[in-house]
Protein backbone atom coordinates (compact mmCIF):
# COMPACT_ATOMS: atom_id res chain seq x y z
CA UNK A 1 0.00 0.00 0.00
CA UNK A 2 1.58 3.27 -1.06
CA UNK A 3 0.47 5.88 1.59
CA UNK A 4 -0.49 9.74 0.44
CA UNK A 5 1.63 12.41 2.86
CA UNK A 6 -2.14 13.08 4.65
CA UNK A 7 -2.23 9.25 5.55
CA UNK A 8 0.96 9.29 6.31
CA UNK A 9 1.11 11.92 9.01
CA UNK A 10 -2.66 11.34 10.11
CA UNK A 11 -1.21 7.48 11.01
CA UNK A 12 1.60 8.54 12.88
CA UNK A 13 -0.47 10.80 14.61
CA UNK A 14 -2.83 8.46 15.85
CA UNK A 15 -0.47 5.30 16.31
CA UNK A 16 1.19 8.28 19.07
CA UNK A 17 -2.80 8.29 20.43
CA UNK A 18 -3.15 4.70 20.68
CA UNK A 19 -1.72 2.25 23.69
CA UNK A 20 -1.37 -1.05 21.77
CA UNK A 21 -0.35 -3.65 24.91
CA UNK A 22 2.48 -5.73 24.45
CA UNK A 23 1.89 -9.30 22.98
CA UNK A 24 -0.01 -11.12 19.88
CA UNK A 25 -3.24 -9.13 19.26
CA UNK A 26 -6.62 -10.32 18.22
CA UNK A 27 -8.50 -7.41 16.47
CA UNK A 28 -12.39 -7.62 17.01
CA UNK A 29 -13.26 -6.34 13.45
CA UNK A 30 -16.84 -5.60 12.75
CA UNK A 31 -16.70 -4.36 9.79
CA UNK A 32 -17.59 -0.49 10.28
CA UNK A 33 -14.84 2.59 10.28
CA UNK A 34 -13.54 2.14 13.96
CA UNK A 35 -12.57 -1.04 13.79
CA UNK A 36 -11.14 -0.75 10.35
CA UNK A 37 -8.92 2.30 11.74
CA UNK A 38 -8.19 -0.05 14.84
CA UNK A 39 -6.88 -3.18 12.17
CA UNK A 40 -4.75 -0.25 10.07
CA UNK A 41 -3.30 1.13 13.19
CA UNK A 42 -2.25 -2.46 14.85
CA UNK A 43 -0.65 -3.58 11.65
CA UNK A 44 1.79 -0.40 12.59
CA UNK A 45 2.48 -1.75 15.92
CA UNK A 46 4.40 -4.83 14.35
CA UNK A 47 3.02 -7.24 16.82
CA UNK A 48 1.54 -10.53 16.41
CA UNK A 49 -1.64 -9.70 14.95
CA UNK A 50 -5.20 -11.92 13.59
CA UNK A 51 -8.54 -10.68 13.10
CA UNK A 52 -11.97 -12.21 14.40
CA UNK A 53 -15.51 -10.75 13.43
CA UNK A 54 -18.58 -11.84 15.00
CA UNK A 55 -21.54 -12.22 13.13
CA UNK A 56 -24.75 -11.06 15.17
CA UNK A 57 -26.85 -12.97 12.04
CA UNK A 58 -29.23 -9.43 11.61
CA UNK A 59 -29.99 -8.21 8.52
CA UNK A 60 -26.93 -6.53 7.58
CA UNK A 61 -24.81 -8.70 8.98
CA UNK A 62 -23.66 -9.93 5.74
CA UNK A 63 -22.32 -6.81 4.06
CA UNK A 64 -20.71 -6.61 7.68
CA UNK A 65 -19.03 -9.61 7.64
CA UNK A 66 -17.48 -9.71 3.83
CA UNK A 67 -16.32 -6.02 4.67
CA UNK A 68 -14.00 -7.26 7.70
CA UNK A 69 -13.00 -10.22 5.20
CA UNK A 70 -12.43 -7.30 2.39
CA UNK A 71 -10.59 -5.01 4.72
CA UNK A 72 -8.57 -7.56 5.88
CA UNK A 73 -7.36 -8.84 2.48
CA UNK A 74 -6.17 -5.02 1.69
CA UNK A 75 -4.16 -5.36 4.88
CA UNK A 76 -2.64 -8.81 4.45
CA UNK A 77 -4.69 -10.16 7.67
CA UNK A 78 -5.82 -13.17 8.81
CA UNK A 79 -9.90 -13.48 9.98
CA UNK A 80 -11.43 -15.88 11.50
CA UNK A 81 -15.40 -15.35 11.90
CA UNK A 82 -18.10 -16.77 14.49
CA UNK A 83 -21.59 -16.83 14.36
CA UNK A 84 -23.93 -15.74 17.07
CA UNK A 85 -27.94 -16.28 17.07
CA UNK A 86 -29.99 -13.30 18.86
CA UNK A 87 -33.02 -13.94 16.18
CA UNK A 88 -36.23 -14.25 18.03
CA UNK A 89 -35.89 -11.95 20.60
CA UNK A 90 -36.54 -8.22 21.17
CA UNK A 91 -32.63 -6.57 20.24
CA UNK A 92 -30.73 -5.71 23.48
CA UNK A 93 -28.18 -3.74 23.30
CA UNK A 94 -26.53 -5.18 26.74
CA UNK A 95 -27.43 -8.91 25.49
CA UNK A 96 -25.68 -8.26 22.22
CA UNK A 97 -22.70 -6.38 23.92
CA UNK A 98 -22.20 -9.52 26.37
CA UNK A 99 -22.77 -12.38 23.83
CA UNK A 100 -20.33 -10.43 21.63
CA UNK A 101 -17.49 -10.54 24.27
CA UNK A 102 -18.27 -14.20 25.14
CA UNK A 103 -17.90 -14.66 21.40
CA UNK A 104 -14.40 -13.10 21.73
CA UNK A 105 -13.04 -14.60 24.50
CA UNK A 106 -13.95 -17.86 23.05
CA UNK A 107 -11.88 -17.40 20.55
CA UNK A 108 -8.64 -15.72 22.31
CA UNK A 109 -6.12 -17.61 22.13
CA UNK A 110 -3.76 -18.17 25.38
CA UNK A 111 -1.47 -14.81 26.16
CA UNK A 112 -3.50 -13.48 23.30
CA UNK A 113 -4.71 -9.34 23.64
CA UNK A 114 -8.31 -8.53 22.55
CA UNK A 115 -8.70 -5.38 20.93
CA UNK A 116 -11.57 -3.05 20.69
CA UNK A 117 -12.26 -0.16 18.48
CA UNK A 118 -13.78 2.21 21.24
CA UNK A 119 -12.64 6.11 20.54
CA UNK A 120 -12.44 8.62 22.56
CA UNK A 121 -16.45 9.84 21.16
CA UNK A 122 -17.51 6.05 22.53
CA UNK A 123 -15.90 7.25 26.02
CA UNK A 124 -17.76 10.41 26.20
CA UNK A 125 -21.15 8.93 25.73
CA UNK A 126 -20.74 6.42 28.09
CA UNK A 127 -20.01 8.36 30.68
CA UNK A 128 -22.73 10.65 30.07
CA UNK A 129 -25.07 7.58 29.85
CA UNK A 130 -23.79 6.16 33.01
CA UNK A 131 -24.00 9.85 34.43
CA UNK A 132 -27.70 10.18 33.68
CA UNK A 133 -28.65 6.40 35.16
CA UNK A 134 -26.61 7.84 38.72
CA UNK A 135 -23.48 5.61 38.69
CA UNK A 136 -20.82 6.51 41.23
CA UNK A 137 -16.85 7.11 40.29
CA UNK A 138 -16.29 3.93 38.72
CA UNK A 139 -19.03 4.85 35.93
CA UNK A 140 -18.05 8.06 35.88
CA UNK A 141 -14.65 6.71 34.75
CA UNK A 142 -15.94 5.33 32.18
CA UNK A 143 -14.93 2.49 29.94
CA UNK A 144 -11.40 0.71 31.01
CA UNK A 145 -8.14 0.82 29.14
CA UNK A 146 -7.65 -2.81 30.31
CA UNK A 147 -9.56 -5.57 31.61
CA UNK A 148 -6.42 -7.27 32.96
CA UNK A 149 -8.32 -10.58 34.02
CA UNK A 150 -10.00 -11.49 30.66
CA UNK A 151 -7.08 -9.70 28.47
CA UNK A 152 -8.97 -7.32 26.72
CA UNK A 153 -7.62 -3.71 25.63
CA UNK A 154 -9.19 -0.41 24.56
CA UNK A 155 -6.62 1.30 22.86
CA UNK A 156 -7.98 4.06 21.38
CA UNK A 157 -9.78 5.90 23.96
CA UNK A 158 -7.87 9.11 23.18
CA UNK A 159 -8.56 8.93 19.15
CA UNK A 160 -11.59 10.64 17.94
CA UNK A 161 -14.06 8.20 15.68
CA UNK A 162 -13.69 10.85 13.02
CA UNK A 163 -9.99 10.93 12.77
CA UNK A 164 -10.41 6.75 12.40
CA UNK A 165 -13.10 7.65 9.58
CA UNK A 166 -10.67 9.60 7.36
CA UNK A 167 -8.12 7.20 8.44
CA UNK A 168 -10.25 4.16 7.17
CA UNK A 169 -10.84 6.08 4.12
CA UNK A 170 -7.41 7.25 2.95
CA UNK A 171 -6.23 3.89 3.69
CA UNK A 172 -8.83 2.39 1.30
CA UNK A 173 -10.38 0.36 3.69
CA UNK A 174 -13.46 -0.94 2.52
CA UNK A 175 -15.52 -0.34 5.82
CA UNK A 176 -19.35 0.04 5.71
CA UNK A 177 -22.07 1.81 8.32
CA UNK A 178 -24.15 -0.29 10.61
CA UNK A 179 -27.45 0.88 9.91
CA UNK A 180 -28.61 -0.11 13.74
CA UNK A 181 -26.20 3.07 14.61
CA UNK A 182 -28.67 5.34 13.07
CA UNK A 183 -31.78 4.21 15.20
CA UNK A 184 -32.09 6.48 17.98
CA UNK A 185 -34.36 3.61 19.86
CA UNK A 186 -31.15 2.91 21.08
CA UNK A 187 -30.01 5.06 24.23
CA UNK A 188 -26.52 4.80 23.37
CA UNK A 189 -27.66 5.90 19.49
CA UNK A 190 -29.92 8.84 21.61
CA UNK A 191 -27.01 10.32 23.18
CA UNK A 192 -24.74 10.25 20.04
CA UNK A 193 -27.59 11.45 17.67
CA UNK A 194 -29.42 13.89 20.23
CA UNK A 195 -27.92 15.15 23.56
CA UNK A 196 -23.83 15.29 22.59
CA UNK A 197 -24.57 17.37 19.23
CA UNK A 198 -27.29 19.21 21.68
CA UNK A 199 -24.57 20.08 24.59
CA UNK A 200 -21.75 21.20 21.61
CA UNK A 201 -23.80 22.99 19.98
CA UNK A 202 -25.08 25.31 23.11
CA UNK A 203 -22.53 24.98 25.68
CA UNK A 204 -19.06 23.58 24.54
CA UNK A 205 -17.91 22.34 20.96
CA UNK A 206 -15.61 20.17 22.78
CA UNK A 207 -17.52 18.50 24.98
CA UNK A 208 -17.01 14.61 24.24
CA UNK A 209 -12.94 15.58 24.46
CA UNK A 210 -13.49 17.42 27.78
CA UNK A 211 -15.77 14.53 28.73
CA UNK A 212 -13.21 11.82 27.62
CA UNK A 213 -10.57 13.61 29.76
CA UNK A 214 -12.05 13.90 33.12
CA UNK A 215 -13.08 10.17 32.79
CA UNK A 216 -8.87 9.78 32.00
CA UNK A 217 -8.60 11.86 35.33
CA UNK A 218 -11.20 10.14 37.47
CA UNK A 219 -10.11 6.35 36.26
CA UNK A 220 -6.65 7.37 37.89
CA UNK A 221 -8.61 8.13 41.07
CA UNK A 222 -10.45 4.99 40.81
CA UNK A 223 -7.90 2.56 40.10
CA UNK A 224 -5.55 4.26 42.99
CA UNK A 225 -8.53 3.61 45.06
CA UNK A 226 -9.61 0.14 43.99
CA UNK A 227 -5.62 -0.87 44.96
CA UNK A 228 -6.05 0.59 48.60
CA UNK A 229 -9.17 -1.36 48.95
CA UNK A 230 -7.57 -4.59 48.11
CA UNK A 231 -5.34 -3.98 51.59
CA UNK A 232 -8.59 -4.28 52.97
CA UNK A 233 -8.64 -8.21 54.24
CA UNK A 234 -11.27 -10.01 52.38
CA UNK A 235 -11.69 -13.43 53.08
CA UNK A 236 -13.86 -14.94 50.00
CA UNK A 237 -15.25 -18.84 49.42
CA UNK A 238 -17.29 -20.28 46.81
CA UNK A 239 -20.13 -19.12 48.54
CA UNK A 240 -19.61 -16.70 51.39
CA UNK A 241 -17.43 -13.78 52.09
CA UNK A 242 -16.02 -12.50 54.80
CA UNK A 243 -14.70 -9.16 56.45
CA UNK A 244 -13.79 -8.00 60.11
CA UNK A 245 -16.69 -5.08 61.09
CA UNK A 246 -13.51 -3.27 62.93
CA UNK A 247 -12.05 -2.71 59.16
CA UNK A 248 -15.07 -1.21 57.54
CA UNK A 249 -15.86 1.17 60.34
CA UNK A 250 -12.25 2.14 60.87
CA UNK A 251 -11.21 2.66 57.08
CA UNK A 252 -11.84 5.49 54.83
CA UNK A 253 -15.71 5.25 53.34
CA UNK A 254 -14.41 4.81 49.99
CA UNK A 255 -12.45 1.82 50.40
CA UNK A 256 -14.71 0.39 52.39
CA UNK A 257 -17.44 0.86 50.21
CA UNK A 258 -14.64 -0.67 47.40
CA UNK A 259 -14.22 -3.94 49.84
CA UNK A 260 -17.96 -4.66 50.21
CA UNK A 261 -18.81 -4.06 46.17
CA UNK A 262 -15.80 -6.40 45.39
CA UNK A 263 -17.65 -9.21 48.01
CA UNK A 264 -21.22 -8.95 46.62
CA UNK A 265 -19.33 -8.82 43.26
CA UNK A 266 -17.37 -12.29 44.34
CA UNK A 267 -20.78 -14.03 45.29
CA UNK A 268 -22.87 -11.96 42.12
CA UNK A 269 -20.77 -11.71 39.64
CA UNK A 270 -20.37 -9.19 37.80
CA UNK A 271 -22.54 -7.05 39.93
CA UNK A 272 -22.16 -5.64 42.80
CA UNK A 273 -23.80 -3.88 45.02
CA UNK A 274 -26.69 -1.21 43.82
CA UNK A 275 -26.74 1.87 45.80
CA UNK A 276 -29.93 0.69 47.76
CA UNK A 277 -28.48 -2.65 48.30
CA UNK A 278 -24.85 -0.40 49.69
CA UNK A 279 -27.40 1.65 52.24
CA UNK A 280 -29.49 -1.89 53.53
CA UNK A 281 -25.30 -3.34 53.97
CA UNK A 282 -23.93 -0.29 55.73
CA UNK A 283 -27.23 -0.90 58.06
CA UNK A 284 -26.39 -4.20 59.23
CA UNK A 285 -22.74 -2.49 59.69
CA UNK A 286 -23.68 0.06 61.72
CA UNK A 287 -26.16 -2.18 64.00
CA UNK A 288 -29.25 -0.58 62.43
CA UNK A 289 -30.60 -3.83 61.48
CA UNK A 290 -29.71 -7.16 62.48
CA UNK A 291 -29.55 -8.64 58.36
CA UNK A 292 -30.71 -7.58 54.89
CA UNK A 293 -31.42 -9.53 51.97
CA UNK A 294 -29.48 -8.66 48.39
CA UNK A 295 -30.47 -9.39 44.66
CA UNK A 296 -29.71 -12.76 43.55
CA UNK A 297 -30.61 -14.75 47.26
CA UNK A 298 -27.21 -13.06 49.44
CA UNK A 299 -27.50 -12.51 52.97
CA UNK A 300 -25.97 -10.31 54.80
CA UNK A 301 -25.33 -10.36 58.52
CA UNK A 302 -23.05 -9.77 61.40
CA UNK A 303 -21.27 -12.86 62.77
CA UNK A 304 -19.47 -12.24 65.82
CA UNK A 305 -16.93 -9.58 64.44
CA UNK A 306 -17.84 -10.69 60.86
CA UNK A 307 -19.61 -9.08 58.32
CA UNK A 308 -20.98 -11.83 56.00
CA UNK A 309 -22.47 -12.04 52.66
CA UNK A 310 -23.95 -15.07 51.58
CA UNK A 311 -26.01 -17.55 49.40
CA UNK A 312 -28.68 -18.60 51.80
CA UNK A 313 -32.10 -20.46 51.96
CA UNK A 314 -34.29 -17.73 53.53
CA UNK A 315 -37.98 -17.72 53.67
CA UNK A 316 -39.54 -17.17 50.05
CA UNK A 317 -36.14 -17.96 48.26
CA UNK A 318 -36.50 -21.42 47.95
CA UNK A 319 -35.44 -23.57 44.82
CA UNK A 320 -37.68 -23.35 42.16
CA UNK A 321 -38.50 -25.60 39.18
CA UNK A 322 -40.30 -24.89 35.77
CA UNK A 323 -41.02 -26.55 32.22
CA UNK A 324 -39.44 -24.18 29.78
CA UNK A 325 -42.36 -23.90 26.92
CA UNK A 326 -41.66 -21.27 24.53
CA UNK A 327 -41.79 -17.78 25.87
CA UNK A 328 -39.86 -16.36 28.75
CA UNK A 329 -39.89 -17.84 32.01
CA UNK A 330 -38.34 -15.97 35.57
CA UNK A 331 -36.33 -17.90 38.01
CA UNK A 332 -34.82 -15.76 40.30
CA UNK A 333 -32.52 -13.15 39.25
CA UNK A 334 -32.72 -14.59 35.49
CA UNK A 335 -35.00 -14.10 32.75
CA UNK A 336 -35.19 -17.40 30.50
CA UNK A 337 -36.46 -17.02 26.94
CA UNK A 338 -36.91 -20.30 24.81
CA UNK A 339 -37.68 -19.62 20.74
CA UNK A 340 -38.89 -22.05 18.24
CA UNK A 341 -37.48 -22.10 14.83
CA UNK A 342 -38.99 -24.02 11.90
CA UNK A 343 -35.81 -23.97 9.56
CA UNK A 344 -32.21 -25.47 9.89
CA UNK A 345 -29.57 -24.39 12.36
CA UNK A 346 -27.58 -22.01 10.63
CA UNK A 347 -24.73 -21.27 13.74
CA UNK A 348 -24.24 -22.47 17.40
CA UNK A 349 -24.28 -20.12 19.76
CA UNK A 350 -20.87 -19.34 21.39
CA UNK A 351 -21.65 -17.47 24.37
CA UNK A 352 -22.87 -18.95 27.33
CA UNK A 353 -25.50 -17.27 27.83
CA UNK A 354 -27.55 -18.94 24.84
CA UNK A 355 -28.30 -22.23 23.51
CA UNK A 356 -29.81 -24.34 20.89
CA UNK A 357 -31.67 -27.93 21.37
CA UNK A 358 -33.69 -29.77 18.63
CA UNK A 359 -37.16 -28.79 18.68
CA UNK A 360 -38.39 -31.64 20.32
CA UNK A 361 -36.31 -31.27 23.29
CA UNK A 362 -38.51 -31.05 26.40
CA UNK A 363 -36.72 -28.62 28.85
CA UNK A 364 -36.59 -27.85 32.21
CA UNK A 365 -35.02 -25.60 34.24
CA UNK A 366 -34.62 -25.09 38.55
CA UNK A 367 -32.78 -22.61 40.73
CA UNK A 368 -31.01 -22.89 43.51
CA UNK A 369 -30.59 -20.90 46.84
CA UNK A 370 -27.53 -18.94 45.60
CA UNK A 371 -29.15 -18.20 42.21
CA UNK A 372 -27.85 -20.45 40.04
CA UNK A 373 -30.16 -21.90 36.93
CA UNK A 374 -29.69 -25.21 35.74
CA UNK A 375 -31.27 -26.37 32.29
CA UNK A 376 -31.85 -29.75 32.62
CA UNK A 377 -33.02 -32.33 29.55
CA UNK A 378 -34.37 -35.78 30.61
CA UNK A 379 -33.48 -34.64 34.09
CA UNK A 380 -29.50 -34.70 33.34
CA UNK A 381 -27.63 -31.29 33.40
CA UNK A 382 -27.24 -29.40 29.96
CA UNK A 383 -26.47 -25.74 30.75
CA UNK A 384 -25.67 -23.91 33.91
CA UNK A 385 -26.54 -20.01 32.28
CA UNK A 386 -23.39 -18.25 32.53
CA UNK A 387 -20.86 -20.99 33.28
CA UNK A 388 -20.83 -24.06 31.33
CA UNK A 389 -22.85 -26.18 28.91
CA UNK A 390 -22.76 -30.00 29.45
CA UNK A 391 -22.24 -32.79 27.01
CA UNK A 392 -25.99 -33.15 26.19
CA UNK A 393 -26.58 -29.72 25.56
CA UNK A 394 -25.28 -30.87 21.64
CA UNK A 395 -27.31 -30.09 18.07
CA UNK A 396 -26.64 -30.83 14.90
CA UNK A 397 -26.36 -27.88 13.00
CA UNK A 398 -28.31 -27.82 9.66
CA UNK A 399 -31.27 -30.21 10.95
CA UNK A 400 -34.77 -28.55 10.92
CA UNK A 401 -36.34 -27.35 13.70
CA UNK A 402 -34.83 -26.04 16.70
CA UNK A 403 -35.45 -23.94 19.79
CA UNK A 404 -32.81 -21.09 21.13
CA UNK A 405 -32.95 -20.67 24.56
CA UNK A 406 -31.52 -17.00 25.95
CA UNK A 407 -30.68 -16.06 29.32
CA UNK A 408 -30.34 -12.90 30.60
CA UNK A 409 -29.30 -11.89 34.53
CA UNK A 410 -31.66 -9.15 35.50
CA UNK A 411 -29.90 -8.25 39.14
CA UNK A 412 -29.47 -4.41 38.63
CA UNK A 413 -26.31 -2.32 39.43
CA UNK A 414 -24.76 0.76 39.27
Amino acid sequence: MVETRRLAELGSTLAGLADFPDGPLMVALSGGPDSAGLAYLATRSGAQLRAVHVDHGTGHAGSLREAAMEICGVLGMGIETAALDLSGLEFSEERARIARYEALLGLRKPGEWVLTGHTRDDQAETVLMNLIRGAGPSGLAGIPPRSHRRMIARPLLAVPRSDLRELATLAGLPFVDDPSNEDSRFSRNAVRLSVIPLLESRFNPGFSASLARAAQSLRRDVDFLDSESSLLPVDLDDDRARIARSALTTAPRPLADRALRRMVAALRPPYGPTSDEMRLIWDVVGGVTGGAVLGGWLEVRLVGPFLVVRGSGIPGAEPTKADLSIGQHRLGEWVIEVVRHPGPARSIPLSLLSAVFPADTRLTASSDHAGRVTVEVGGEPAWIPGEKRFPVAFYQSGSNGYLSVFATEVAEWT
